[in-house]
């Protein structure tokens, strides 16, 4: 959990919710993935030597349809990249969730940062008064261009079968959020060393890679950031 702004996660029995975005619904092409190489991955499994295929995929959209389901809540979808479509609902819910995502692979550089929906995000978290909330599946570290402008967002990092299940028990409340960020996300992808494209590539970084090249940087999230639901504060004891 990177962000929730007033407190908008966990969700509140009776809220109407809204799920936009082809992320939040994303397959899990198992032929693709036998067939497309040694190396296909997809939103919930990385590409390469390590990946393990699961036989079926609980999806962002499933896990909140099933959560759902238990309580008061009425969820209705636009489970496409299409704005106008996800504006239209988002104007009739209590709140949004949004989902992108990226994949990455052994053996291969990412093309970007970005996630592949960033420019959906982007124009919608800018566009909508409705409270939203972003869902990244993450391969890694990602660029962000959208936090400032949503209410509250979770990463997740290749979930594997149970993605679903696992963002639902944090968005419901079901599951306190503890984890801190294994990676920092750079405010800028200037800020990150650059992939070499030549036959001969000079790296002076050393050790400054990673989160310990952004120490001199301002990010949008840090190493070890993440937030949960629990309150608390620190006073001086006197004895």
């Amino acid at each position: 959990l990177l962000k929730n702004h007033h407190s908008i996660l966990p969700l509140q029995q009776g809220q109407s919710i809204g799920i936009v975005g082809s992320a939040c619904n994303a397959s899990n092409n198992i032929f693709e993935m036998f067939y497309g190489g040694w190396n296909s991955g997809n939103y919930y499994v990385i590409g390469g030597s390590g990946r393990v295929i699961p036989a079926s995929v609980v999806s962002v959209y499933d896990g909140i349809i099933g959560r759902a389901s238990k309580e008061n809540f009425t969820v209705h979808a636009s489970l496409s990249d299409d704005l106008d479509s996800a504006l239209l609902l988002a104007a009739q819910v209590d709140v949004v969730i949004a989902c992108g995502g990226a994949r990455t692979t052994e053996g291969a550089d990412r093309l970007s940062l970005s996630l592949d929906q960033e420019d959906f995000l982007v124009n919608l978290t800018t566009k909508t008064s409705t409270p939203i909330t972003i869902v990244a599946l993450a391969p890694g570290t990602i660029l962000t261009p959208f936090a400032n402008d949503a209410d509250a967002l979770l990463a997740i990092f290749f979930g594997g079968a149970q993605t679903g299940t696992a963002i639902a028990n944090i968005l419901f409340g079901d599951s306190n959020p503890a984890a801190k960020l294994p990676v920092t996300f750079p405010k800028n992808v200037t800020d990150t060393v650059q992939p070499c494209h030549e036959s001969i590539c000079n790296y002076t970084e050393d050790l400054y890679v990673g989160y310990r090249a952004l120490r001199n940087s301002q990010v949008a999230f840090p190493f070890g950031h993440g937030l949960s639901y629990t309150q608390f504060q620190y006073d001086w004891s006197f004895l």
